[in-house]
C-alpha cells in the first residue's frame, strides 16, 4: 500500500479556505457595485478576507517547512 503524501491535506485545506475567502470577497465587491457602500466599510470588508488569505498562505509555507524538516506530526511534541 502506498503511503499518502504529507503535503496533500494541508494543501487541500488551504485551497478550500482561500477559495471561500475569494468567493466572499467577490460577492462583497459585486454587492458594492449594486448598492453603494461607504469607503471605510468597503476597505474593512475587503481587508478581512485578504488578511485571512495571507495568513493561510504563510501558515501553509510554515507547514511545508515543518514537513521538510521531518516534523510530520505537530502534536507529537506535547
Amino acid at each position: 500500500m502506498k503511503k499518502p503524501n504529507k503535503y496533500v491535506a494541508p494543501t487541500v485545506c488551504a485551497v478550500l479556505v482561500i477559495l471561500l475567502m475569494t468567493f466572499y470577497l467577490a460577492l462583497f465587491l459585486f454587492a458594492s457595485f449594486v448598492v453603494p457602500i461607504p469607503i471605510p466599510f468597503l476597505l474593512l470588508y475587503t481587508l478581512i478576507p485578504g488578511t485571512v488569505i495571507a495568513g493561510v498562505v504563510i501558515a501553509l509555507r510554515q507547514r511545508y517547512n515543518e514537513i521538510k524538516g521531518g516534523e510530520e506530526d505537530d502534536a507529537s511534541q506535547y
